[in-house]
Parts: structure tokens; sequence; C-alpha cells
């Protein structure tokens, strides 16, 4: 091996995995630990920030035994770290409770008194963004109200970049991604909003610094690189929010949008100045790139919605159905699926429609409705929804979209996307981006002379599902049934 070795690591809600790229984007070596998260039927879901820590370690040590030689070749390391979840910690950077996460609900009265104190319209030119309880503001504001001797001790409020990069080099230091998920910062000037701060009497001081992604916080710990037996000195680089890292890995561009089909779904979309339609919420945020916005809609049970019908007929036959065999199923069945419409709205509805209170439906089932039927009418409703998503995202001249995650290793579901949407799709070769995104971080700033040519010397070959024009027709006419289905579903006409 001779190629220079970056290390990107990705702290995500449900695991975390470090991975070895080399310099060219070829994969070295990984590994992954899930991680626990403690959920109650009041609202709360938490994680041990110490956790967070200790995995990133885990991964970390497994990682380079995997691959001895390539120690020596490292030549920097960043994170990739879940947006919105955040802790209280002391004067020493000892978490004070367990950390709060996006998945969190307890905050929702909170968020309605932020919108009600700032105004949606208002709140959206600033933040880019409609309130909810997954954000750090209002989280913040319900432990002020439950317990304000914890917040009153509290010395900074550590959001999950900033905790493992000061662990790696010292530095307290997050990218503006991540900022953006606390709505406290103003997205236009990239800086915590002086004007929300003053309004929920919150110090910048116990938030944390803003850097540019992809750029040096500083040197990895003398004691942690020797027994990682890392090069001494070796650069810790910014990070940024995993679904940024993971647009970044994928080939997110002006015109190219970025669909992660996992358990669920974020669309991201860059566009040349900010944007927030209150009506629509779509978030946006500052991207990677200066004078570059992300619009980012997310969309739920997508492929979890696949996952469930797989348990569900393993469960009724007694059978071990693969998704490979749920992929074949779904073949069979043409566009339409025979008249059967399923609305994916298991776990409430996301982007655009934003109705916690949504609930999943098939429609159409007849006595000659099949099995392959239901396969496609899921495939078909997640398309739906992606494409409801993306008529919502206005500012970009939409040319085609990159798709990976677990979803994307389908035949038949990128094909389906693809007709929906009316665009190329074009699927990346590995599913899991967001550890790559945080790769080319590291190689933008030690490596390579920018992080544009980072993305570009480290991309992912992909395959490609052209758009058939005669489908996409068919498939106009199938939207449009189905959004009648969707808002009949809803109590409208």
């Amino acid at each position: 091996m001779t190629e220079d070795v970056l290390i990107g690591i990705d702290l995500g809600t449900t695991g975390c995995r470090a991975a070895l790229w080399s310099s060219d984007g070829v994969l070295v070596a990984e590994h992954y630990v899930e991680s626990s998260l403690r959920q109650t039927h009041l609202g709360a879901a938490e994680q041990d920030a110490e956790g967070w820590w200790r995995q990133t370690l885990l991964c970390l040590r497994e990682c380079l035994q995997q691959a001895p030689a390539a120690r020596e070749l490292c030549r920097g390391v960043a994170v990739s770290a879940q947006g919105h979840s955040w802790v209280p910690v002391d004067a020493e950077e000892r978490p004070l409770r367990a950390a709060f996460t996006w998945l969190d609900t307890r905050a929702q009265g909170q968020a309605e008194r932020v919108t009600e104190q700032i105004g949606a319209a208002r709140l959206g030119e600033i933040a880019g963004k409609v309130a909810g309880p997954w954000h750090m503001l209002p989280q913040l504001l319900w432990l002020r109200d439950h317990d304000p001797e914890l917040v009153n001790r509290a010395g900074r409020y550590s959001m999950a970049l900033d905790f493992v990069t000061k662990r790696l080099c010292g530095r307290a230091a997050a990218d503006y991604t991540i900022g953006a998920g606390t709505l406290l910062l103003d997205i236009v000037r990239r800086q915590w909003s002086a004007d929300l701060l003053a309004e929920f009497d919150i110090s910048a001081e116990r938030l944390p610094e803003l850097q540019p992604a992809g750029t040096v916080a500083g040197k990895l710990e003398e004691d942690l690189a020797r027994e990682l037996e890392l090069p001494a000195g070796l650069p810790v680089v910014v990070g940024a929010q995993d679904q940024k890292c993971a647009a970044l890995a994928a080939g997110v561009g002006p015109s190219i949008a970025t669909v992660s089909l996992g358990t669920a779904t974020a669309i991201t979309l860059l566009v040349d100045r900010p944007a927030c339609d209150p009506a629509a919420g779509i978030p946006c945020f500052p991207y990677l790139f200066d004078a570059s916005w992300a619009l980012e809609a997310p969309v739920v049970t997508t492929g979890g919605s696949l996952r469930w019908l797989r348990d569900l007929f393993n469960f009724e036959r007694r059978a071990g159905l693969t998704f490979e065999q749920l992929d074949e199923m779904a073949a069979r069945s043409p566009p339409g699926a025979n008249g059967v419409h399923f609305c994916p709205f298991l776990a409430g509805a996301g982007a655009p429609h934003w109705r916690h209170d949504a609930e999943g439906a098939f429609v159409g089932l007849k006595l000659s409705t099949g099995v392959d039927d239901l396969a496609r009418a899921v495939l078909e409703g997640v398309a739906f929804e992606i494409r409801s998503a993306m008529d919502a995202m206005t500012g970009a001249d939409l040319q085609g979209v990159r798709l990976f995650g677990g979803g994307a290793r389908s035949e038949v579901w990128p094909q389906i996307i693809a007709d929906v949407v009316g665009c190329t799709v074009e699927v990346s070769a590995e599913a899991e981006m967001s550890a790559l995104g945080a790769a080319m971080l590291a190689a933008g700033a030690t490596v390579y002379g920018s992080l544009q040519e980072a993305q570009q010397r480290m991309a992912q070959p992909v395959r490609a599902y052209p758009s058939d024009r005669d489908r996409a027709g068919e498939y106009d006419v199938l939207f449009a049934h189905y959004c009648g289905h969707r808002e009949r579903l809803w109590g409208g006409d």
C-alpha cells in the first residue's frame, strides 16, 4: 500500500462506524458497532454521551487492527456526526445528564413557544427551519422548565460532533451544518444569531466554536496517537452533520440531488441562496461549500416500510423471505401494482406534509390482489413520497439523482424512482456514505488542494437507471391518483 490513507468516523444515532479510505476512494478497512437508545412512553429518546466516545475509540482500534500497515500512511481524520443530538457538560467537559437525540419529542410545547415568540417567517429567514421538538433550542427550553439547576451548572451545550472532536484534539469545534441543527444559527451569516440568543437568553460562549467543515481543528492528542499507533501530529479536521457528509460522498451538486434510501430517507438538494418556505417546511442548511446551501427533506419509514412488509410476510408464512425475493416479487407486478397504492406513513408523514398523526394504508385492495402487488405498491408509495418532497424543494434545476443506502441495493426500486421523478437515477457502489464523506473532508484539508478536488478524486463508481419516457408518463397519472387517495385518507375532498 502506497496511497495516503484518511480516517472517516461516522457517529450516527443507531451506530458508530470507523473506516479507512485511500486517497483515491478505495475502502481499506472498517468496523461498526450498534448504539443503544433509551426511549420511554413519555417521548424521551436519549443516549449516553460517554458512549459516543467509547464507540468511537472501539471502532478506531478495531478498524486499524484490520490494516496495521495503513497506520503510518494516515494523513488526517474527520467525524461525521448525528446532527441534532446534544448534551450539557460541565467545565471539565463531563456530561451532566444523558444526551438528547433528534428522536426526542418531549419539547413539542417548547417548539410551539419558539414559533409564537419569533414567528414562523422570521425564524425561517434566520434559521432556515420550522421549529420542531428535535432541535436543541426547544429541548434546552424544556430542560430549563424541568431542571433549571442543571442548566445553570452547565459550562457548555455540546453537540455530538464537538464532543468527540474535543476528545480527539482538545478543541470543541463544530461546523455550520451542525450549528444549523440547533435552531440558533443565522444560516446566511454562518454565525450564531444574536437576535435568537438574546430572545431566549442564551450565551454564545455555551455553544460550540464554529469553524468551516474541512478545516484543521488541531492535532490528535499525543496519548491517543501513541495508543492507536498513528503518526504524531495527525491532523484532526472539522467534520459535519452526517447527512451532509453522505451527500458529499454521493456526489451532490448544483443539479444533482442525493437520496439516502435507508430506514428513513433524506433528500438533499443544493441551492445558491438560502430558502425556507414555512408552508412546505423544508429545512435549509449552510452547505460545506462557500456560497452554497442545502435543502434537506426527511421522508420517514421508507426502507422501514419495506422491512415491515418483509417481517409481516415472514411472520404469517413462517418463512425466511429476503429483500432480494421482495425485489423479484415487485418486478412481477406491473407499474401501478394492479391498482394498489401504499401510503408509507408507518411513523407519521415527514416532508412536505409534517403530519405526525398520519397513518399508513393500502388502498385499492381487491380479491385479485397478490403479494407481488403489495411489494410493488410499497416501492411505488415511497417513490411517490420522494417526488412529493422534491416537488416542494424549489431553487434548482434537477437533472439527476444519486441514490445510496440499503434500499439502493435493489434492482427494481431505483428504476421505479427514476420513472416517478422523471430523471436518471445513479446508484453509488457504496451503501454507507457518511464515513466516506468525513474522509473526503479530511483529504481536502491534508492531501488535496480543496474539498471539491477530494470529492472528485474519491468519488465512487455508479450504475445508471435512465427514466423511461413512456413509464414516466404512466407514473404521472398514477402519482395523481396516489395523491388523491392520500388526501382522502387525511379527510380531504
